[in-house]
């Protein structure tokens, strides 16, 4: 049987994108979806994305390796759909190398 993505998991796969293609700009990022700032910080931070931790230089690209699962992946975001946690959980663990819910991440350079 096929699965198929909620809306909920579309509009937040849309929202990450194109706040990582403006390089984090939420302000720019509002503005390209047509929403007001306001409106892209409540679902950031519904997402677990506090402005210390949103896209900080290991979301841009940067590789992370978790212990437990034996997996480097591209991004925090994809280590967080993978896991389970969300992405400020991941950011904080892998900026600091230390385990988060038993689960440990490091960057990889």
């Amino acid at each position: 049987m096929e699965t198929f993505k909620t809306l909920a998991d579309v509009e937040r796969e849309h929202i990450l994108h194109t706040l990582q293609t403006l390089k984090g700009n939420r302000t720019q990022t509002a503005r390209a979806l047509k929403i007001a700032l306001r409106t892209l910080q409540r679902k950031l931070l519904a997402y677990g994305l506090t402005p210390g931790v949103c896209l900080d230089e290991y979301q841009m690209g940067k590789q992370v390796y978790c212990k437990e699962t034996g997996r480097t992946y591209p991004s925090l975001t994809a280590a967080a759909n993978d896991t389970g946690l969300n992405l400020a959980q991941v950011s904080i663990a892998a900026r600091y190398e230390t385990s988060i819910k038993g689960l440990t991440f490091k960057r990889v350079v």
